[in-house]
């Protein structure tokens, strides 16, 4: 046969996707790619749909941007979402945005500085039901990225300075709307804290950034790449024999062109990107001012009694005060006319004791208010004892002593009781 060189095999996001991870009816799901309406050939009411679902989407988020006041604001905002002012379900109100899966698509597209994005190259979808979870989005053909360049260079190529956080139009038209709502922006820096703090997916250790093979934990997004590209190495050499002159005479080979890419992505993107993303969130009044608590442990095991340390800024030095909660609710209350205030089931942490002791396993959830400005919200789960690993997993066998077969089962052709045993 002719060798074709590497395939990216990914699953198109449409109405057969959605039915399977969605478990919904195919034929209730209005899914867009770039705008234009998927699966609906020769349907033009569901094609319609489709699009009339988007431009709903589009008008409830305009009115988030056009809302007077703070209290306007954020019922507009809640009502995106189906909700009350209070966040209590409007069934009179169909959601139609799913945020936190909005937030985080659009995230990964700014941090990698997705050039060819969000004006195309975006897929999207609705459940068209009465409960609905919203509009949800799905990454698609986003290659011109992390220091990609054009040759010669244009508009696409891509610097790891490069600021994507303003991108509108597109995909990209609600958020540029939802900007506007302070119960928004608050809930994009929690979510960007997940990933930028604490071993988060983008984590990367401000004291030694670097990549190093034997410290991936050190830079978590360089860590999540190396797998990637080890396993794309070899077969890239029959790319290289297959692909490598369509451009020019002199082949494009893995041990010059290919590597020297790699690297490059390796010593220059995934070392800065992090901290330079976080600057341009905080440029845009997506992310806080207020450092967020950080803990002397971030979740995990630990012994009955374990003295949990809080601290905000280096050497404590962020003012204000810190709010946690060991319940599960959000030190921060929304409240209906969109301020934001101390939940009642916060507690301020004394700076100055010996530490929250913990006795059981625990969530607790923590923010800093200096003044009026609330910091993004830092989150960790504790296990008194010891957390599972893979030698945990005992294979054991059960029914290992069955009953014989019945008549029924002898008539079927299993006479032997052991066929019975199962692991």
């Amino acid at each position: 046969g002719c060798y074709w060189g590497l395939y990216n095999l990914r699953e198109r996001p449409d109405s057969g996707f959605a039915a399977s991870y969605f478990k919904i009816d195919k034929n209730d799901w209005d899914g867009l790619n770039t705008g234009s309406p998927i699966n609906a050939s020769g349907e033009p009411g569901r094609a319609s749909r489709a699009s009339g679902a988007w431009n709903t989407l589009v008008s409830r988020c305009q009115a988030v941007d056009n809302a007077g006041s703070r209290s306007a604001r954020h019922a507009a905002y809640q009502d995106v979402m189906g909700l009350n002012p209070d966040g209590t379900n409007n069934p009179g109100r169909e959601c139609y945005l799913d945020v936190d899966n909005y937030i985080d698509y659009l995230i990964a597209n700014q941090y990698v500085s997705n050039a060819d994005w969000p004006h195309r190259n975006w897929y999207s979808g609705r459940h068209n039901h009465s409960d609905s979870e919203g509009f949800k989005f799905f990454m698609w053909d986003g290659e011109m990225c992390m220091l990609l360049s054009q040759n010669p260079p244009d508009a696409r190529s891509t610097k790891v300075t490069d600021n994507r956080v303003g991108s509108g139009g597109g995909v990209a038209t609600p958020f540029q709307h939802l900007r506007d709502s302070e119960a928004f922006r608050i809930r994009y820096a929690d979510r960007a804290h997940s990933l930028l703090f604490n071993g988060g997916l983008l984590y990367v250790d401000p004291a030694d950034p670097n990549w190093d093979r034997e410290h991936p934990e050190r830079n978590r997004p360089a860590a999540l790449f190396q797998p990637i590209v080890d396993e794309i190495f070899s077969p890239m050499i029959g790319e290289s024999a297959r692909w490598g002159d369509q451009h020019r005479s002199l082949p494009y080979t893995v041990g010059a062109e290919w590597r020297s890419e790699r690297n490059n992505v390796y010593n220059n993107w995934f070392p800065q990107r992090s901290a330079i993303y976080l600057q341009q969130l905080k440029s845009a009044n997506l992310y806080p001012a207020t450092i967020a608590p950080s803990f002397n442990q971030h979740g995990g095991a630990i012994a009955a009694g374990f003295q949990l340390l809080m601290t905000s800024g280096p050497g404590d030095s962020q003012a204000g005060t810190i709010y946690y909660t060991t319940d599960g609710v959000d030190p921060l209350q929304i409240n209906n006319n969109g301020t934001f205030s101390v939940s009642p089931s916060a507690q301020s942490y004394n700076r100055g004791g010996s530490g929250l002791p913990l006795n059981s396993s625990i969530t607790v959830m923590a923010r800093t208010l200096n003044g009026q400005d609330w910091s993004a919200l830092n989150v960790a789960d504790f296990v008194v004892g010891t957390l599972p690993d893979e030698s945990s997993l005992v294979i054991s066998e059960f029914s290992y002593h069955p009953q014989g077969p019945t008549a029924g089962e002898l008539g079927a052709g299993f006479n032997d009781q052991d066929d019975f045993e199962y692991i």
